[in-house]
């Protein structure tokens, strides 16, 4: 509320798992952990989602060129989630 005023938006960009070599030494590390498939703990890993495949980093960054942008200048105080539609039980 008190930058509105200077015409500063604030946004939260809130990413879920993001693809690449950290989130794949996890998985690797669970499944050695608990004997299952790395198949299986990527199914496990995905079973709360809509969309079935992590961020791509090059998503959240074209969601942070969009919410700098003219095209989102009616969009300020929001948390946007870029998380293949995560649901939390």
């Amino acid at each position: 509320m008190e930058l509105g005023e200077h015409n500063i938006r604030v946004n939260a960009i809130a990413p879920g798992a993001i693809d690449g070599d950290r989130i794949q030494r996890v998985f690797k590390g669970r499944a050695d952990a608990t004997g299952q498939s790395l198949d299986e703990v990527k199914r496990i890993a995905m079973a709360n989602q809509s969309l079935k495949y992590l961020v791509d980093p090059a998503d959240i960054a074209a969601l942070a060129v969009f919410l700098a942008s003219d095209a989102a200048k009616s969009i300020s105080g929001q948390v946007l989630p870029i998380d293949g539609d995560y649901q939390r039980n």
